[in-house]
């Protein structure tokens, strides 16, 4: 859990209310909303849940930061994010298909730097779904396991240097051919625990 005088140095969204004021997770309600989970400093805690809006044009993505308990997973934190620093692209051709995006780079900067970049996919309701595989491939090299039964994806990449391709990929699943649309994004990691708000990479 994260304590909100120090949550606001380093991200912009979500906010937790003064009476909750520390900040425990946040995930994509919708395309457009953020589901955040705020907790007071009692014990037990009292835990309020709240409905954070996205502005016009920005969509809602997923990402993870490092929780101040070690023994902890890492914290779903989900930012409401401006259209032109997001791909977007869907199945609708053929529901049943692994579906990509382009197979681009980043406008990084010229020295390397650790990303992260996070997809999520979204159904024709605009809520977050399912789907059978989520996966992304950096210089053409798969980043890491599938991921499976899940509606989001993230990744570290470290020394990233500008224009190295990266591609995403989702299969919706032979049993739902469901019409899902995906949004993918990068960010610099670094600045999750600096003082600042995030900075997200242009595509290229």
């Amino acid at each position: 859990m994260i304590p909100l005088n120090h949550l606001q140095k380093r991200i912009t969204t979500p906010l937790c209310p003064e009476n909750h004021l520390v900040y425990v997770e946040s995930v994509c309600e919708s395309i457009h909303s953020i589901h955040t989970t705020c907790n007071t400093n009692a014990n037990p805690p009292d835990t309020k849940f709240i409905s954070y809006p996205c502005q016009p044009l920005e969509t809602c993505i997923q990402f993870y930061v490092p929780s101040p308990d070690p023994n902890q997973e890492l914290i779903p934190h989900s930012q409401c994010i401006n259209g032109d620093k997001i791909r977007v692209w869907d199945n609708h051709d053929d529901p049943e298909a692994d579906t990509c995006s382009y197979n681009a780079g980043y406008a990084s900067g010229p020295t390397p730097v650790e990303i992260e970049i996070a997809f999520i996919v979204y159904d024709n309701n605009n809520l977050p779904i399912q789907v059978n595989k989520l996966v992304a491939y950096y210089k053409g090299n798969l980043l890491k396991e599938n991921y499976s039964d899940s509606n989001n994806y993230y990744a570290i990449i470290p020394g990233y240097n500008e224009g190295e391709t990266i591609k995403y990929c989702f299969n919706a699943g032979e049993d739902t051919r469901s019409i899902v649309t995906a949004h993918a994004t990068a960010q610099k990691f670094y600045l999750l625990s600096d003082p600042g708000a995030a900075e997200f990479l242009d595509p290229l």
